[in-house]
C-alpha cells in the first residue's frame, strides 16, 4: 500500500528524489524523497495544485492583451502620454 501511495505522489509531482534517480518508479528502497512544496515556499501558488486543464498559450496571450487594452483605454489619455491615476 505504501509503495502505491509513493508512486502516485511521485507521478503527480508532490515528491521527487533528493538525488537524481531518472525515471525510476517509487519502490521499497533506501532512496530519499523530498516534498516539492518544501523547495521554495516563496514561489507564488507553490502550495496549490492546479486542477483545471491549461489553456493554450495563444489564448492566454490574447486574454492578457484584451485586459491590458481595457486598462489602457480606461486610464491612459488618447495620445498615450498621460495616466489618470485617480481613475
Amino acid at each position: 500500500m505504501a509503495v502505491r501511495v509513493g508512486q502516485q505522489l511521485l507521478r503527480l509531482g508532490y515528491i521527487y528524489r533528493a538525488r537524481d534517480g531518472g525515471d525510476e518508479p517509487f519502490a521499497n528502497s533506501t532512496d530519499i524523497f523530498k516534498f516539492a512544496v518544501d523547495d521554495d515556499p516563496n514561489v507564488l501558488n507553490m502550495r496549490r495544485r492546479w486542477k483545471h486543464r491549461p489553456r493554450p498559450p495563444l489564448e492566454v496571450a490574447q486574454a492578457l492583451e484584451d485586459r491590458l487594452r481595457t486598462l489602457l483605454d480606461a486610464y491612459v489619455s488618447s495620445d498615450g502620454r498621460l495616466v489618470d491615476y485617480s481613475g
